[in-house]
């Protein structure tokens, strides 16, 4: 029996008193390596009742590196017991750099044992090979032996626990980045050394920064892509309060403009910020289209009840005239006794009105009210706005839209829209579409308006005023461009034409919804397209395309009527 054994079997009564106690996260496996069977058959004999933190003790054994590296690749062990020299003298050394270069054995421990500690040196060992003791044989009793082995295994616990600490926060931390991607706020933290630790897709969509290039810089030049003022942050992180600023208009330097919410709240216990930005253009857009809808359905009921009032002044106005022209005729019996009695000749009488033009008045008079009549029937009609879309003939609603538009005029801005020289340029048939025909007659009318005020006497030069309306069928709709030869949009504004309240007209003279309402008729209300062009001839042009099929989603193309 060798000098090993002797001193295990010496100590081995020292706890021999230790029973095993119920193992409540499995056993501990431990693979002996070594090509002394008497080292395997002491070992079992000393661990075999061996017990750490509730847990056993089971051995796994292998005769030569090369066995074991075998065992190593298909099995874990949270310890290797390991001799140096076995089939070459350095055989357990290269198995160290093996076990080391396994990732599924990065928590397993490694104690050397050699009976020749000369060809080894310790100190040279312990700095270029990561293990964690060693051993020398002659030296080893049973009870150093169960202290190396408490020790490796206390090590291997606490790299276990790290491990999986590391794997929980890098769960979390996939977790909140799932839920920060998820999110369509844009959100920003900022540490409390004035660093961005975070940066969500919507940040990165709204700025055009990557995650990548602003993680750990200094937050104010990637704040600046998203226009929030560093002052403003570092005073919020200063006096440890939430600032907030709704519905508030900016353009950020990529040159978008929107509508945010912005946010920045403290935290007080990491000494940071963290800044929230909602986008909510579209929100406050359909806000500002639900606003304008009431107005306008309030303006609707008010111009039908005006209508309806002015029906009877008008209606006694006709009537008036034509009794007028029936008590002038020398055919009535009643005319000429009332004539006679009163010494007048209705043959001088008639004379004199004609000479005087009176009949010609009373003609100006019929032909008003009756036109004042037309007008206020068309408003009756405009007025009656229903969502209901039934098929309607495209153009029987420009041609109505035009007969509205020719009874507009403006004095104080000096246009009239009967100057302007109306070019139909029709599809020799068109299929009928569903719409609600009021709503589309809104929208013509709308771009009628606006084509007539820009084309004003001034602007003009004493060039003609000119309007082409063309339509064409395509494959998914029908095509309608309303085309002025006006001074045109400049491509800065152009981009703008569809926003809520944007006008280039001067305060008092527009609201800047007539675009944006006729946008939300057109694409939200019926599916279709609206397109604003620039044609090379100069002037503006806005295509609109009407699907064959009521609803959204008509994915037309833009073609050219």
């Amino acid at each position: 029996m060798s000098q090993l054994q002797d001193e295990i079997i010496l100590f081995a009564p020292d706890d021999a008193h230790e029973a095993p106690r119920q193992s409540a996260g499995g056993a501990w496996d431990i693979l002996v390596v070594d090509d002394d069977e008497a080292v395997h058959a002491v070992t079992r004999m000393v661990l075999q009742h061996l017990v750490f933190d509730g847990r056993s003790i089971r051995l796994d054994h292998a005769g030569s590196a090369a066995g074991a590296e075998e065992k190593l690749r298909r099995n874990t062990y949270a310890l290797v017991l390991l001799d140096v020299v076995m089939e070459t003298d350095n055989a357990g050394l290269e198995l160290v750099r093996c076990i080391r270069d396994l990732p599924a054995l990065a928590e397993t421990r490694i104690v050397l044992c050699t009976g020749h500690p000369g060809q080894a040196p310790e100190e040279r060992i312990m700095m270029d090979y990561d293990i964690d003791d060693y051993r020398d044989k002659s030296g080893l009793t049973s009870q150093r032996l169960k202290t190396a082995v408490f020790s490796a295994l206390r090590s291997h616990q606490r790299l276990c626990e790290n491990r999986d600490q590391r794997l929980e926060l890098a769960r979390s931390r996939n977790r909140l980045q799932a839920l920060m991607g998820a999110l369509p706020s844009a959100i920003v933290g900022i540490s409390a050394g004035g660093h961005i630790i975070l940066w969500n897709p919507a940040a990165e969509r709204l700025s055009g920064l990557p995650e990548g290039e602003v993680t750990g810089r200094d937050f104010a030049q990637p704040l600046e892509q998203l226009s929030v003022d560093a002052a403003l942050l570092h005073r919020v992180m200063q006096d440890g309060e939430t600032y907030t600023r709704l519905r508030e208009r900016v353009t950020l330097p990529q040159g978008t403009t929107i509508v945010r919410d912005l946010h920045i709240h403290p935290v007080p216990q990491a000494g940071g910020a963290v800044v929230r930005l909602d986008d909510v253009s579209v929100r406050d857009r359909m806000e500002n289209l639900m606003v304008q809808s009431e107005k306008m359905l309030s303006l609707g009921s008010m111009a039908a009840g005006m209508a309806h009032e002015l029906n009877n002044p008008l209606g006694a106005v006709l009537q008036g005239v034509d009794t007028v022209r029936r008590r002038l005729d020398g055919a009535l019996p009643a005319n000429v006794r009332a004539a006679h009695e009163t010494g007048l000749t209705l043959a001088a009488l008639g004379r004199y009105m004609e000479q005087r033009r009176i009949l010609y008045f009373l003609d100006g008079i019929e032909h008003a009210g009756r036109r004042a009549a037309v007008i206020v029937r068309d408003m009756l009609d405009f007025s009656r706005q229903s969502g209901e879309k039934q098929p309607a003939d495209v153009h029987r609603l420009i041609a109505a839209a035009l007969e509205l538009a020719e009874k507009s005029y403006d004095l104080h801005d000096a246009w009239d829209f009967r100057n302007v020289q109306v070019e139909r340029c029709f599809a020799s048939s068109l299929p009928q579409i569903p719409c609600a025909a009021q709503e589309i007659e809104q929208v013509l009318l709308n771009l009628f308006h606006n084509a007539a005020q820009a084309m004003t006497p001034e602007v003009m030069q004493n060039r003609t005023p000119r309007l082409c309306i063309r339509t064409a069928a395509l494959e998914t709709g029908v095509c309608i461009e309303v085309e002025d030869n006006g001074p045109g949009i400049p491509e800065d504004i152009s981009k703008r034409v569809f926003d809520p309240f944007f006008t280039t007209k001067p305060p008092g003279k527009g609201t800047g919804l007539g675009l944006s309402v006729s946008f939300h008729i057109v694409v939200d209300r019926h599916g279709g397209e609206f397109h604003m062009i620039s044609p090379e001839s100069g002037g503006a042009c806005f295509r609109i395309l009407l699907p064959y099929t009521a609803g959204r989603g008509a994915g037309a193309q833009q073609q050219a009527c």
